[in-house]
């Protein structure tokens, strides 16, 4: 287990692309105002999330998420 997940961190660092040709998609400078603290979410909340990839073996990228 520690093995491959070392094996897929590498492999990202190794497949992020240079600071010279990234681009910047979204940005953050800071919270919301309108966005307090308030509660631990419950475990079982569902959050969207995207992950932004450029890479061959695209089918193969939720099994891999699914593996860590």
């Amino acid at each position: 287990m520690i093995t491959q997940l070392t094996a897929i961190v590498a492999a990202i660092a190794l497949a992020s692309p240079s600071a010279g040709l990234s681009v910047l998609h979204e940005r953050r400078d800071g919270l919301p105002r309108t966005w307090l603290k308030s509660e631990k979410v419950p475990g079982g909340t569902i959050i969207p999330m995207r992950i932004g990839l450029v890479q061959s073996n695209l089918d193969k990228g939720h099994d891999l998420l699914m593996d860590v």
